[in-house]
């Protein structure tokens, strides 16, 4: 027989708060993306053309999701700014002639990605790539600090 309060295998019901909260849970465990979602296999190119189409791609992937990235992580910087320091950390590696190098750099730029993506890092992992941006205008002009480094007494 079943009770008042208890469903059909016997645990006790739940409330309708209790059902909202489970819901909630659910729907936020569905919008959560899938580790394997932007999982790549982890293989060497061979060529200097397949490994430059394959680092286009990842750097057209870390574009299209650049306005997510600001989204997701809250972060208080322009979506242009996130597209031109991802220019710049490929910039950066672009006059490396070694293959070997190159893959291990693109398969590092992979992981990035994919830690970015599925939310693995947390908002100051994501900001110390923005560290050159930041403006450090808090301070008056006649702190200690300030008339030390200017040489005034």
């Amino acid at each position: 027989m079943i009770g008042l309060g208890e469903d059909r295998a016997g645990n006790p019901k739940k409330s309708s708060r209790q059902q909202l909260d489970s819901s909630r849970q659910a729907n936020a465990a569905a919008a959560m993306t899938f580790p394997t979602a932007f999982a790549e296999t982890t293989r060497f190119s061979t060529t200097s053309a397949d490994l430059r189409y394959r680092v286009l791609n990842l750097y057209r992937r870390y574009l299209r999701h650049s306005r997510e990235f600001v989204n997701s992580y809250d972060l208080d910087i322009p979506a242009y700014q996130v597209k031109t320091k991802i220019r710049q950390e490929f910039e950066r590696h672009r006059f490396v002639q070694d293959l070997a190098t190159k893959n291990v750099l693109y398969m590092k730029g992979q992981m990035e990605f994919q830690e970015l993506v599925n939310f693995w890092k947390q908002q100051c992992h994501v900001m110390q790539y923005f560290e050159d941006f930041e403006h450090y205008s808090t301070t008056s002009g006649n702190s200690f600090v300030q008339k030390f480094l200017k040489g005034a007494n």
